[in-house]
């Protein structure tokens, strides 16, 4: 069994997905305008190499992403490099 702070997900390739989270006992997220700016930011920084997102949506207690994943050299190459910053 995986250990409970594992957070890999087996996204294939070239693939549309709906990836969404929210608060726990609905609470917010975000609680103000720079909070979403923070988000957004620090979304980009991460993630952008692993996917190209065509849409999001973020409300306050949760959000909502639009993505498709990018070729599987293109993801390899860069699991390296988020991993170390983690």
């Amino acid at each position: 069994m995986p250990a409970i702070n594992d957070m890999t997900l087996p996204l294939k390739e070239k693939t549309y997905f709906h990836i969404y989270n929210r608060a726990i006992s609905n609470n917010r997220l975000f609680y103000k305008e720079k909070n979403y700016a923070y988000f957004l930011k620090k979304y980009a920084f991460y993630m952008n190499e692993y996917w190209d997102t065509y849409t999001y949506s973020l409300p306050r207690n949760h959000f909502h992403l639009l993505i498709k994943t990018k070729s599987t050299a293109e993801t390899l190459r860069d699991t390296i490099r988020i991993n170390v910053h983690n």
